[in-house]
């Protein structure tokens, strides 16, 4: 493993939002708690003393994502567009890495709550 990078094994789920696919990385199986089944995938995320960039080539404020050209499970974060393309990965436009499924969905949406059968029925005994 490089000093730049943690591997870590992630899920990851391809949603859509607007007709354009995002990659979502997450920490566990969403399938395990009710949500779609996770592809297993290697996600080697820039650590945070990186994510500023390295002398003489500053990052833009957020990592960019690459897919490793020979595995189509294996990805890495980058500080700069350069250095994803000088690693030989190609570029993947939108992309989320979240603890959850609950939590990717928790900026946009309220959490899931189970539905009763009937809302509006008396339950008292």
């Amino acid at each position: 493993m490089s000093d730049t990078a943690l591997t870590t094994l992630f899920y990851l789920v391809i949603d859509a939002v607007c007709d354009r696919p995002i990659l979502v990385f997450l920490g566990e199986d969403p399938a395990v708690h009710g949500g779609p089944r996770g592809e297993p995938v290697h996600l080697e995320v820039v650590p945070p003393a990186h994510r500023f960039g390295r002398p003489g080539r500053p990052s833009l404020g957020r990592p960019f994502l690459g897919q490793a050209r020979d595995s189509r499970n294996r990805f890495r974060e980058f500080s700069s567009p350069e250095d994803l393309w000088e690693a030989g990965f190609l570029p993947v436009p939108l992309y989320r890495v979240c603890d959850s499924w609950a939590d990717y969905y928790s900026p946009w949406a309220p959490a899931p709550t189970q539905a009763t059968a009937d809302a509006g029925a008396d339950t008292s005994v």
